[in-house]
């Protein structure tokens, strides 16, 4: 199976009127405030559309994955705090990670591990989201492509762009009937943590499952 992706955007920057840092969060237990200003702030958050990917490895550790696809019309950086759960509720586990500069129409990957895996029944998440003030996305200037092989995922990103994009990577999630088997993080930088204007460079991941896969689903992340 080939599968070609290519993202072209076009981002605009419109400023909230009254907003200063525009933080944002999305939870499923938090109170919602109905002040106008935390009405404007939870807006970008809700705007997030995430999809919640894990599975148990080699009866060792557990993956937990989220892609979040911005929908909103901002440039934003995403923060997520993550709770695993046991079968009675009670904490057995915390972690947090994020990504920076996602585009409008990007699907950005966060991802981290869990050595409490027989354990573990459920995730509760808190999503902080602000529109970002440093970084500049790249999302327009790659170009992608990966084909799906017996074992993995063999993929290339073109930077089509004028200048360096910084820190970017590619996250696989491997699907079997639906369900998440494995997982693969593939890089695209130089020595410097840097894909240079008109280098393409490629990159291998390996799906380790008794169950083989039959799908995959990326997401993108990078900055400048």
């Amino acid at each position: 199976m080939k599968m070609r992706y290519l993202a072209v955007l076009l981002l605009s920057a419109v400023l909230l009127v009254g907003c200063g840092n525009n933080t944002t969060t999305k939870s499923g237990n938090t109170e919602v405030d109905t002040t106008t200003e935390t009405k404007q702030k939870e807006s970008l958050a809700d705007m997030m559309e995430t999809k919640e990917y894990s599975c148990t490895v080699d009866d060792s550790f557990m993956y937990y994955v989220m892609y979040v696809t911005n929908n909103s019309d901002k440039v934003v950086s995403i923060d997520l705090n993550v709770t695993a759960l046991d079968s009675s509720g009670s904490m057995v586990g915390s972690s947090s990670d994020g990504t920076k500069a996602v585009a409008p129409g990007q699907t950005a990957g966060i991802w981290t591990t869990f050595d409490e895996w027989d354990k573990i029944d459920s995730f509760d998440y808190a999503l902080s989201v602000s529109e970002e003030k440093e970084y500049s996305p790249v999302y327009s200037d790659l170009s992608v492509d990966y084909n799906t092989t017996g074992s993995g995922i063999v993929a290339s990103v073109t930077n089509n762009g004028t200048s360096a994009a910084d820190y970017v990577w590619m996250d696989v999630v491997y699907l079997k009937d639906g369900k998440m088997v494995n997982f693969s993080e593939l890089s695209f930088m130089d020595d410097n943590q840097e894909l240079q204007p008109g280098t393409t460079l490629s990159q291998e991941g390996t799906c380790y499952s008794d169950s083989g896969f039959d799908d995959v689903v990326i997401a993108i992340n990078g900055r400048k």
